[in-house]
């Protein structure tokens, strides 16, 4: 929710003039909503779970969101209003992948330990935000908060990539005993679109041009 100005100077013959210039910027959310997806225990292939981004342009900024409907998420286990319900979070590793199948980004590596459920919380590595190796080990608690990725996964490795396609989040629990279902998430991409190299007139096509 910020304004961004630009002024760009023509020093042809040492004029100052100022000259207006254009930046549009477009964040968008895009969830998933295709119901609750059993992941596989002790399994650490995981589960695919694929979330189609009609969004156009180069990507600027993307944020992870898991996310609930209800206040009433909490460490009960099965529960329904949990993003992640599962026993152990601990065993959990989310990997996410750009249309075209690169590149891709280990963004949480089995933090949480014994913890129970993941409920609302973004993932954001341009906030100055807690790591997620700082959260503690706690039974009976669930997940919640905003934390930045693993310095490994960090999520602005997709900036400049195509925002439009589907991307791919996939789940891996990589222990026995323990199980979950995944249930919601959403990407929030910001964009600036593909503009047409020496468009001097802003109609979205290349102008010729002598030099």
């Amino acid at each position: 929710n910020s304004s961004v100005a630009l002024v760009v100077y023509n020093t042809v013959n040492n004029s100052t003039a100022a000259e207006p210039y254009q930046l549009d910027f477009c964040t968008t959310t895009t969830s998933y909503g295709g119901g609750g997806v059993a992941i596989p225990d002790n399994n650490s292939t995981g589960v695919n779970i694929p979330l189609n981004v009609t969004t156009s342009g180069r990507i600027s900024d993307i944020n992870f969101r898991f996310f609930t409907f209800s206040s009433s998420c909490d460490a009960t286990p099965g529960n329904a209003q949990a993003a992640i319900s599962h026993t152990f979070v601990g065993d959990l590793i989310f990997r996410l992948t750009a249309p075209g199948g690169f590149p891709s980004a280990i963004f949480w590596d089995r933090r949480g330990g014994t913890r129970e459920n993941i409920c609302s919380t973004l993932i954001d590595d341009e906030g100055s935000l807690p790591a997620l190796s700082t959260i503690t080990n706690q039974t009976g608690q669930f997940v919640s908060g905003n934390f930045s990725p693993e310095t490994t996964g960090r999520l602005s490795r997709f900036d400049s990539e195509s925002a439009q396609g589907t991307w791919t989040l996939n789940v891996s629990d990589n222990a026995a005993d323990d199980i979950g279902t995944f249930r919601r998430f959403a990407l929030e991409i910001t964009t600036i679109p593909r503009k047409a190299p020496y468009d001097f007139d802003g109609d979205g096509r290349t102008d010729l041009s002598i030099f």
